[in-house]
């Protein structure tokens, strides 16, 4: 997959399970600041897809992670999920 805009690319490999569904998205155009020198390294990241559950006729991914996959270790710094009916569909702008 690569997105384009303003002349920026950025390619990323998405997984797709038997099913169809969405089971991971990968990509290396990411740069990790690192804590310590404030360094940016290129660096890979991903954001594993772990479960689906259908919620008002959709079917919604309900646990998934955005994690860097540096050299010295991964690290998953966002941690997503939510319950069937958390979320509410064609709400209109005055009412959100």
């Amino acid at each position: 997959l690569a997105l384009v805009d303003r002349g920026n690319v950025v390619r990323a490999r998405v997984s797709v399970g038997g099913d169809g569904r969405v089971t991971g998205f990968r990509t290396e155009d990411r740069w990790y600041a690192d804590p310590r020198s404030g360094e940016l390294v290129p660096t890979p990241w991903s954001t594993p897809v772990a479960a689906w559950q259908p919620d008002d006729g959709r079917l919604l991914p309900t646990s998934a992670q955005a994690t860097w996959l540096r050299p010295q270790g991964d690290h998953t710094y966002a941690e997503v999920g939510y319950a069937p009916g958390d979320l509410v569909f064609n709400v209109p702008p005055r009412e959100a």
